[in-house]
């Protein structure tokens, strides 16, 4: 269940939130559960957030820092994520289909069996990602780096 004071930072807008981050990074916000469907959170800081089973469909996170946190079994179906910063990110069992990851860094993440259904991740970077029983069907992977290594081992 998501912590209310964090939830309520957040919906003071991406400006509070951010500046809280940056001056409370001892804090791992917990954002579990939270229904964030459709949220604008552009160049938004959610590095180390707990948003395990959180709605985020159709939100744009577009060039937002997602490093080292955890959206396991997440819905970001049909999200923005262009440029986004997903380094050591868990995403395992999330579900992205039809999502933006283009120029995406999701270099030493975790989608052990996300769903990236018809996502469209162009320029992605994927070295050391973890992609055990991951679903690309009908999904852009033109001009990807480091997928060929992740996909041999």
């Amino acid at each position: 269940m998501a912590n209310q004071q964090h939830l309520d930072i957040l919906a003071t807008g991406i400006e509070a939130w951010n500046q809280w981050r940056q001056e409370t990074p001892h804090i791992q916000p917990d954002l579990s559960n939270a229904d964030l469907a459709g949220a604008e959170l552009l160049r938004i800081d959610f590095s180390q957030v707990t948003l395990r089973r959180a709605t985020l469909r159709t939100a744009d996170l577009s060039w937002a820092r997602l490093d080292d946190s955890n959206l396991l079994n997440a819905n970001l179906s049909g999200a923005e994520l262009q440029g986004a910063s997903l380094v050591r990110t868990r995403l395992d069992e999330a579900t992205l289909g039809g999502a933006d990851l283009a120029d995406a860094n999701l270099t030493d993440a975790n989608l052990t069996g996300t769903n990236l259904l018809a996502a469209n991740l162009t320029d992605a970077n994927f070295h050391g990602t973890i992609l055990w029983e991951t679903i690309f069907s009908n999904t852009n992977l033109s001009k990807t780096e480091g997928l060929e290594q992740c996909l041999h081992h």
